[in-house]
């Protein structure tokens, strides 16, 4: 599918928080650091490789762990 969607020149945006799904995509946007009213900030972006290495991502650790680094 993600071929499909290159060929074609798509865009695909997926929430989700499965981090073997997340490991997988391009680009990551991790948005928090919270829920609901503490939330919404753009804590980090980029490749999962450079998201996992955020020191101010709660996500970074269990992309880390995903990705094996």
């Amino acid at each position: 599918m993600k071929s499909l969607y290159l060929i074609e020149g798509h865009t695909v945006v997926v929430i989700e928080h499965h981090m073997a799904v997340a490991a997988e995509a391009d680009r990551v946007l991790d948005i928090g650091p919270e829920a609901e009213a503490a939330g919404g900030i753009l804590v980090a972006q980029g490749t999962p490789e450079k998201v996992a290495k955020s020191k101010t991502s709660r996500t970074a650790p269990f992309l880390g762990a995903a990705l094996g680094i």
